[in-house]
């Protein structure tokens, strides 16, 4: 039987392919990137932001759809550092005023990491610091990672020479 099920969902198979294309439409049926129309450069960018957050999704299996909203202002989004992840509500908050495309990046998939835990019932199982320990430690780790990974591919390596976000000249 989990020879069968191995070979359905091998990447070569059409039910694989089935599945990865219902996957992307699922992504795309709701608006999953709102991004601060102050922050101009980044509102540019909308489309390489939702790209990433979809990149990062597959490479998470993350099965939610996560809200994330680029703000240049954290008080109105709650937000204490430069990010955090709504449990309840699957919603990512990140601050961006004056940050650059891949620090933003950073940021969304470190907190895309804490939705992979949380579905994964890791955030019951380890105490959450703010400073390191389990969570936080990989959380920063596979976010980089993630960065690094998806800016290295030649059609992206241009997030790293990205301008920063807010208005123009700021």
């Amino acid at each position: 039987m989990s020879k069968i099920f191995n070979n359905v969902m091998s990447p070569k198979s059409s039910l694989h392919h089935l599945f990865e294309l219902i996957f992307e439409h699922s992504l795309r049926e709701q608006e999953i990137v709102e991004v601060d129309p102050d922050l101009e450069n980044l509102t540019a960018k909308s489309d390489v932001i939702l790209d990433f957050v979809k990149y990062c999704c597959k490479k998470l299996d993350i099965v939610g759809k996560p809200v994330v909203k680029i703000t240049g202002d954290r008080e109105k989004e709650g937000i204490i550092t430069t990010a955090h992840y709504n449990i309840p509500k699957s919603e990512i908050a990140v601050y961006a005023k004056g940050r650059y495309l891949p620090d933003v990046l950073r940021s969304i998939a470190h907190e895309l990491v804490h939705m992979s835990q949380h579905e994964k019932g890791e955030l019951e199982k380890h105490p959450m610091q703010h400073i390191g320990g389990y969570l936080e430690d990989d959380a920063n780790a596979r976010a980089g990672a993630l960065v690094k990974a998806y800016g290295l591919v030649d059609s992206n390596k241009k997030i790293f020479t990205e301008a920063r976000g807010g208005r123009s000249g700021s």
